[in-house]
């Protein structure tokens, strides 16, 4: 299967803890998911 590989502005971790905007912190988490369960590969 292939993966998609991006790159990662690092201001995108601070989303995890984003508790005024609970779209980004959901984003976020879901992509960090995709990332570990290795659908994504990042640089």
């Amino acid at each position: 299967m292939r993966t998609t590989k991006i790159y990662l502005e690092t201001s995108i971790f601070n989303f995890v803890f984003a508790d005024n905007d609970h779209d980004k912190q959901r984003d976020t988490r879901k992509l960090f998911e995709e990332i570990e369960q290795q659908r994504i590969d990042y640089e």
